[in-house]
């Protein structure tokens, strides 16, 4: 996308403003941060949903459309072409091969000239002063030009030209073609040294005017041409940033990588140091008062993220004052047209609010991997999930170099990494990107080191990169990915069943008849808050109960990942319930027994698969083929497939995944012919997760997912020892069906008077809930 550089937002608002009138007739609805989702206006893609989004602030728009197989995109005059709306003037494009804006591209309109007599004398510096900078004239494009040398820290080093084309208006420099940004007035930092300080300002003539009063000084050709590398000129000095009115971005480059920094406001009347001189002011008395007061940036920063988090609280009212979120959440999904099992949706919705939680050592956020069969639903199940959140959070990829990751400069920290398919993702595991991903994903961040040419000696250097997280990665696939890589993602099926495909098929329906609804802007700005508010710290004060329990039945050392992503997803839970919260004397956020019920409700069929190494549907397929045999000796896929009510591919899919598990024989020898099913090893037994009730000393009872804990009750059993029920309970499930039911039996025939009846059948009546919970299968 690009923006042509005449038709700056800033310098034509009524044009703007035309534009998203217009924007908002073609279903125009606001989605935070000055985006705006309307319906494409390219006349080739007919776009039954809104897919496009225009900025209002960048001016620029995209269609996210993958329908959209012209230009996805373009600044505020191609949006205006499609629009039919007038120009306020005709760019006109010239070819000139010496010099680019940025270096190294297209030269963009005609200059208009510049010389130095009449841009120093606007400046009011004395003419011979700024030649003795290296500055001199010379014919550009037609038209005289000032170039303007960077020094480097060598003597007589040029790093880079910089030529002013024009005195006004916003289109006034052009860079030397081959040349790129760099900080102006590096050759004169040894001033800076000697003074234990330097002010940083944007544009060079800033620069003339503090040099010209003896003030250190450093220069930035424009506030969004920063780059953290040059945070190391100024290591060891005090550093104040000079922000003028309405650059508050320009505070924030620089911040982020001086942290130490302070900032002067511009006081009012008075842009920046070259005014105040024209001014009359005495520059350098200014400054040095300025300076005693200046704002450290971290104070800035946390007064804005205030006034931020504020402003986005007021927007996701009506989601923080309802006791439990997570219906409105469900209801969101209904209504973008997700049809039958709720669940996969919900769970992603949850994993991806995982991005927000801090990050400790050994802690991880519950990275998903949605797989299914091509067609299956993935991609649109990851969608109605991806909606519900704004823009800042999330970094979507959907193909490029193994590479991109490391080298694109896109904030990871807690945002959502998107590949929209595992192919995407770096390949092989010995791959040193793949490796960078892996690190990524579980320690938070990572750092990479690249072999690099350095430009002033000319010989090559290591150099570190490093991203920071934490990052949450959501991607699809139709196959399994390598093992360590899928250690760390959550595997979710999609279901594709009969029911769900005609659930699936009713919504589509109802979307092509009545449309689907726009994402439910308060859950996206309270997404937005609760951004805002990252990162969060959250406890869960069963986790050694709960890790003791799973312990007892989960033995696959995956368990040890797929146990941090329980973790995350229950503290995801609790932070959409903050509200309904505490907090501890240490300022975490306590998640409570009920944030797990829900989780478990959710993910429960997951962490069967994790233990046994088959879902649900696996086991299904394995029941289905047992009920065969008893009519028919060796069923095949497709009496599988009619006996499930499935498709034979899907019966295909998951006889072969049964058979590499080893529960499933394929009798016949002779490839192409249609399977001879017979049964394998016996499964597994699945117990799942843990009940709720078991996580309570003493017992205690969960409420329905309210949002609102209930205290447990006195001990019911004879004995009054909750810890013993819980054994008994235990001891059941471990018993072989045979003794289970001699349990009962000896339960059944037990005399009223017999002081341990109570304990008995209370322990009995939560070893039923735990089959309940756990869904396990009647034993064959």
């Amino acid at each position: 996308m690009t923006t042509l550089p005449q038709f700056d937002p800033k310098e034509h608002p009524r044009f703007i403003a035309q534009i998203t009138q217009a924007v908002m007739t073609r279903g125009g609805k606001a989605e935070g941060a000055g985006e705006v989702r309307f319906h494409c206006p390219n006349p080739s893609h007919p776009d039954k949903k809104p897919h496009a989004r225009w900025n209002v602030d960048k001016g620029k728009w995209v269609c996210d459309s993958r329908g959209c197989h012209t230009e996805l995109g373009g600044g505020a005059t191609h949006l205006a072409k499609l629009l039919g709306i007038a120009l306020p003037r005709e760019p006109k494009r010239a070819s000139a091969p010496t010099a680019n804006k940025a270096g190294g591209g297209d030269t963009p309109t005609p200059v208009s000239g510049a010389t130095m007599q009449p841009l120093t004398a606007a400046k009011r510096l004395p003419l011979d002063f700024v030649r003795s900078l290296g500055l001199s004239e010379l014919t550009y494009l037609g038209a005289q030009a000032v170039a303007i040398p960077y020094y480097g820290t060598q003597p007589g080093e040029t790093i880079a030209t910089r030529f002013r084309i024009a005195l006004e208006g916003p289109d006034r420099f052009r860079w030397k073609k081959g040349d790129h940004p760099q900080p102006y007035g590096i050759w004169r930092l040894a001033d800076a040294q000697k003074a234990g300080w330097v002010l940083c300002v944007e544009g060079e003539t800033d620069c003339w005017t503090a040099w010209y009063h003896g003030v250190p000084c450093l220069g930035v050709p424009g506030k969004s041409t920063w780059k953290s590398d040059w945070a190391a000129y100024l290591a060891g000095l005090d550093v104040i940033i000079w922000q003028e009115p309405d650059a508050k971005d320009f505070t924030r480059r620089l911040g982020a990588t001086l942290p130490g920094a302070r900032v002067i406001v511009a006081p009012a009347g008075t842009k920046d140091i070259s005014e105040a001189h024209c001014q009359g002011q005495d520059v350098a008395v200014l400054v040095a008062r300025l300076r005693e007061t200046a704002t450290p940036v971290a104070d800035v920063f946390a007064c804005e993220r205030q006034d931020r988090l504020a402003v986005l609280k007021r927007a996701a009212a009506p989601v923080l004052d309802e006791p439990d979120p997570i219906p409105l959440v469900e209801r969101a999904i209904r209504a973008l047209g997700y049809g039958g099992d709720v669940k996969p949706p919900l769970i992603t919705y949850l994993a991806l609010t995982s991005r927000l939680l801090s990050q400790r050592a050994g802690t991880m956020p519950a990275h998903l991997l949605l797989t299914g069969p091509a067609s299956s639903g993935k991609s649109f199940t990851a969608s109605v999930a991806l909606r519900l959140l704004p823009l800042e959070a999330k970094a979507e990829i959907d193909a490029g170099s193994p590479r991109v990751l490391i080298y694109d400069d896109t904030d990871l920290r807690h945002r959502v990494l998107v590949f929209g398919e595992a192919d995407s993702l770096p390949a092989g595991e010995d791959n040193p990107a793949a490796s960078a991903i892996r690190t990524l994903l579980q320690e938070g961040s990572v750092k990479y080191k690249v072999v690099v040419r350095d430009p002033d000696t000319g010989s090559y250097v290591v150099k570190t990169i490093e991203r920071d997280g934490p990052t949450v990665l959501l991607t699809t696939s139709v196959k399994s990915l390598g093992p360590q890589l899928a250690t760390r993602l959550f595997a979710l099926d999609i279901p594709d069943d009969a029911p769900q495909i005609r659930a699936a098929l009713a919504a589509q329906g109802v979307l092509e008849e009545e449309g689907s609804a726009a994402p439910d802007a308060d859950l996206i700005a309270f997404q937005s808050y609760l951004q805002a508010s990252a990162p969060w710290d959250v406890t869960v004060p069963f986790a050694r109960r709960l890790s003791e329990l799973i312990g007892e039945t989960h033995l696959a050392t995956r368990v040890l990942r797929d146990f941090q992503r329980l973790l995350a997803l229950v503290k995801s839970v609790a932070i959409l319930r903050h509200g309904q919260r505490t907090r501890d004397t240490k300022g975490r956020l306590i998640a409570t027994i009920e944030d797990y019920a829900t989780v478990r409700d959710l993910v429960n069929h997951l962490y069967a698969a994790t233990v046994s190494g088959g879902s649900l549907a696996i086991r299904a397929t394995v029941a289905a083929v047992e009920t065969l045999r008893a009519t028919v000796s060796q069923p095949s896929g497709l009496d599988v497939a009619n006996q499930l009510g499935v498709h034979k591919s899907t019966a295909t899919r998951r006889i072969n995944r049964a058979i590499a598990l080893g529960w499933l024989v394929n009798e016949e020898n002779l490839r192409g012919k249609p399977y001879k099913l017979a049964l394998g090893d016996p499964m597994p037994v699945d117990v799942g997760l843990p009940a709720p009730e078991l996580l309570c000393e003493g017992g205690c009872t969960v409420a329905g997912n309210t949002g609102r804990a209930t205290p447990p009750p006195s001990p019911q059993s004879t004995n009054g020892a909750g810890t013993a029920l819980a054994e008994t309970v235990r001891s059941l499930l471990a018993l072989p069906p045979v003794e289970i039911a001699a349990f009962r039996a000896a339960l059944d025939t037990a005399s009223p008077n017999d002081p341990h009846r109570a304990h008995d059948e209370e322990a009995w009546r939560r070893f039923q809930d735990v089959l309940r919970y756990s869904a396990v299968p009647p034993a064959r």
